[in-house]
């Protein structure tokens, strides 16, 4: 009996367990897509340096192209990341914009404090606003599942509010998946339809 009530305990806690270690997963996950985003960044603003800090134009090409190879390995790793977790990708590009909004009205508001426009206490309450929502940040999930295709047609500018023109794209759409190092169009082929980006990155070259 002591077996079974053990047995059947542990069955109902199986469901928690599983999102716990979903959760503890994305965590590590989303640090690691931020940690490299970062790095693809860090490596693009190098290259633009290079040349400014080495001499020797031979190793100022040499280290162009180490860091060059370095940050298309990232960049396929994140592919690969965005395309089996698509929801960690979404999760810390919505943190990353919602971050750059916020900076951007914290540096308006200081601007229009020292140009007269807003007192004191009237910056001090907006300051507080912007702090509450900077914290909110970091509780926000790991993982957003990522919006059905549907959705993401609704939001193309060009397709939203024609209910008509949305009906005759959904009917001839296709859902395509590619593997890193496909070629989706090359310049000079004839158009054989368009691409919207579901989830995932494209170079374009």
């Amino acid at each position: 009996m002591r077996i079974s009530r053990v047995l059947r305990l542990f069955k109902a806690l199986i469901p928690r367990i599983i999102t716990w270690l979903d959760e503890r997963i994305n965590r590590k996950l989303s640090f690691g897509y931020n940690v490299g985003k970062g790095f693809v960044c860090g490596e693009e603003e190098v290259s633009k340096y290079v040349d400014q800090m080495v001499d020797n134009k031979a190793i100022a090409r040499t280290l162009k192209d180490v860091s060059n190879r370095q940050r298309l390995e990232v960049i396929k790793e994140l592919g690969l990341l965005q395309r089996t977790h698509p929801g960690i990708a979404i999760s810390v590009k919505t943190r990353q914009s919602i971050r750059s909004v916020l900076n951007v009205l914290r540096d308006a508001t200081n601007e229009q404090r020292e140009g007269g426009l807003l007192d004191d206490l009237e910056y001090a309450l907006l300051e507080v606003i912007i702090e509450e929502k900077m914290k909110k940040l970091m509780k926000l999930p790991a993982s957003i599942p990522p919006p059905d295709p549907m959705t993401i047609l609704r939001n193309v500018p060009w397709l939203s509010g024609d209910e008509k023109l949305l009906t005759f794209i959904r009917s001839r759409a296709k859902l395509a998946n590619f593997d890193y190092g496909n070629t989706l169009i090359k310049q000079g082929d004839k158009p054989n339809g368009i691409f919207i980006i579901v989830s995932g990155m494209v170079r374009v070259s």
